[in-house]
């Protein structure tokens, strides 16, 4: 039987989800109340789901070679792509380390070792560069070469690709005449929905649900499917 394949962040995993929360962490293994669950069961294939809470997109990029050596060619990939402003970063062995969140009120970062959310208002390097590199069009960019990269590596390894993101990528002339991927709408456009998971603050079931509506009908339109 033909695979799904998801990656992603904690949109993916599901966390936050009645069966995936853990107090204020996602739980061990990711929850069948979320998007890929529903699109398995929608497409009739195995899902594996190596969405990763915190996640950024180069994170995501990186989850997606580390199994590749599992994709058959009749198989799917389905990915949402990440906060724009989430920045990864890779020692020589490309193991990640750290998550940092550029945001307006500081840098927010996912400490490894105790999982909390913390923010730096007074840094010197945030406000650094806050001030001489941060912009909402050059995290866009950055989101759609690494979407780039990851839609041509797969078109000769799947069957089909499926994929969207969490905030726009594809917006002006710039990144519309850049974007070689499939991509065409992003969550808050697909999402009418406005219920909460458990934890308060990720999506619900029915925004899930939502958007597994949403790449089915994009994954039958790959597949020729009327």
């Amino acid at each position: 039987m033909a695979n799904l394949f998801t990656f992603g962040c904690s949109f993916t995993y599901g966390h936050g989800l009645k069966d995936c929360l853990n107090g204020r962490q996602p739980g061990p293994e990711p929850s069948r109340m979320a998007w890929p669950q529903k699109l398995g069961e929608r497409t009739g294939l195995v899902v594996h789901n190596y969405g990763k809470p915190g996640a950024d997109n180069l994170t995501i990029l990186s989850k997606i070679m580390e199994n590749h050596n599992a994709f058959k060619a009749d198989d799917t990939v389905a990915i949402l792509w990440s906060f724009n402003n989430r920045y990864s970063y890779f020692n020589k062995d490309q193991m990640r380390y750290v998550t940092t969140q550029i945001t307006p009120y500081g840098i927010a970062a996912w400490s490894r070792k105790k999982g909390d959310y913390v923010i730096d208002k007074e840094g010197k390097q945030y406000n650094h560069y806050h001030a001489h590199f941060s912009s909402v069009h050059n995290d866009r960019i950055r989101s759609l070469l690494i979407a780039n990269t990851a839609y041509s590596f797969l078109k000769s390894k799947v069957k089909t690709v499926v994929q969207s993101s969490i905030e726009p990528i594809v917006m002006d002339y710039f990144t519309k005449e850049l974007n070689c991927t499939n991509m065409k709408d992003y969550w808050g456009n697909i999402i009418t929905s406005k219920d909460k998971a458990a934890d308060g603050v990720h999506p619900g079931e029915k925004a899930h649900e939502q958007f597994a509506d949403y790449l089915h009908s994009m994954w039958k339109s790959e597949q020729g499917i009327l």
